[in-house]
């Protein structure tokens, strides 16, 4: 679970689409890409209400979000002491929204943002390994493996057959290729990942694992839930009347503009509120 800071400056520690493809050398480290055309084109996408945590220093940058591809971080349920270590955090904001869900985790999946706004999971995570679901993700391993060595054998590159030996030669090849051959690779490894998902074999149960949560919003972990979202609009702003005392030195309607708000007597009520509303 990271760290309710780390929640929202993940920013800082963004990464290259180059280095999510190319930055592990072993299995435990693959990173998927939730890329909203590929998911668009495997599985049937789900619109749903959603919070977000920010800084009032970051609600312009939120509404420029309004209808765009870019994903962030949301959420169905948070605990009240959670919504409390964002006020002291920084993240005094909870913003109520409708959006496209690209996945959803019953807990924190620690998603990562690249540059272009694009989110990445693990990819243990993705297939269900995390949950106990190994026979598939064995064999969804094998044919990653697979894509990964028809890619690199189009590239002339001797590699050995095992997974990790593979992952070895893609790691090397793709840090040292040059830029038009990175972009090369990057675009066979979409392309393999989408062909994957949408074989017959796994399209099921890659389904219930990226949406299985959200049927029911059953099976919550504590803390908070992790749902990764894109296509936003803003329905709500929800303030906290501690933070506007010391910690948002703008008036909530300042800051909302034309979008309603709300202020709220704890972070408990909030909480009821929130669970409430996703739980419709």
């Amino acid at each position: 679970m990271k760290t309710f800071i780390s929640y929202l400056t993940e920013i800082a520690w963004q990464q290259s689409t180059s280095k999510m493809v190319f930055g592990w050398s072993s299995f435990d480290y693959v990173m998927l890409p939730l890329s909203p055309s590929i998911l668009g084109r495997v599985m049937e996408q789900t619109r749903d209400t959603v919070f977000h945590v920010l800084s009032w220093k970051d609600i312009d940058n939120l509404k420029r979000l309004q209808g765009k591809k870019k994903s962030i971080s949301a959420f169905f349920r948070m605990e009240a002491e959670s919504i409390e270590d964002g006020v002291q955090s920084g993240g005094a904001i909870v913003a109520e929204l409708e959006a496209n869900v690209l996945f959803s985790g019953e807990e924190d999946v620690m998603s990562k943002p690249d540059k272009t706004g694009r989110r990445w999971i693990d990819f243990a995570i993705a297939t269900g390994e995390n949950k106990g679901e190994q026979p598939i993700h064995a064999q969804i391993k094998k044919d990653f493996g697979k894509m990964l060595s028809d890619l690199l054998k189009k590239e002339k590159v001797k590699h050995a057959s095992s997974i990790e030996r593979i992952i070895q030669a893609w790691y090397d090849y793709g840090n040292k290729a040059d830029g038009k051959t990175k972009a090369r690779l990057i675009a066979g490894y979409f392309d393999g990942l989408e062909g994957i998902m949408k074989n017959k074999k796994y399209h099921a149960a890659i389904a219930k694992n990226f949406y299985g949560y959200i049927q029911d919003k059953g099976g919550w972990a504590g803390t908070w839930d992790e749902q990764v979202v894109n296509n936003i609009s803003i329905k709500k702003f929800h303030f906290l009347e501690e933070a506007l005392e010391w910690e948002i030195p703008e008036e909530p309607k300042k800051l909302s503009g034309n979008i309603p708000f709300k202020v709220w007597p704890s972070s408990e009520e909030l909480e009821s509120y929130i669970t409430k509303k996703a739980g419709k």
